[in-house]
Order: C-alpha cells, then sequence, then structure tokens
C-alpha cells in the first residue's frame, strides 16, 4: 500500500494504490496541484494481513 498526503498526518490523502508489487512505479501524475507531499507505505501479507506504516519520508512536486 501507497499512500501520499499534503500533511504528515495523513488525514486527507492525495494519493493511494493498494495493488502494488514488487518492481511496480507508482504514477501519481494525478496529484492535486504542486508543492510539499509526504509517503509512507507497507506490505500485505499473503494472508491478508498488514504490515506496520514505513517512516513517513517527502518529496516536493515543482512544475516548471
Amino acid at each position: 500500500v501507497l499512500q501520499v498526503a499534503d500533511q504528515p498526518s495523513f488525514s486527507t490523502l492525495a494519493y493511494e494504490n493498494t495493488t502494488l508489487g514488487a518492481g511496480v512505479f507508482a504514477d501519481i501524475a494525478s496529484l492535486p496541484s504542486e508543492g510539499l507531499y509526504y509517503w509512507r507505505v507497507r506490505a500485505r501479507f499473503a494472508n491478508g494481513s498488514f504490515s506496520a506504516w514505513s517512516a513517513v519520508d517527502q518529496f516536493v512536486v515543482d512544475v516548471p
């Protein structure tokens, strides 16, 4: 699971993908605007349970 939000609390998501697999890239071109975003990931195991969320990191969308 990949989540992207515009605040580190992830109270409102700008993007979420629950179907990513190993070696698959996420297309986040649909983000609503330029600015600072936060992201985190977690794994879904074969039995349907989830890992803990990763550490939160950030990136900037800057369109020329």
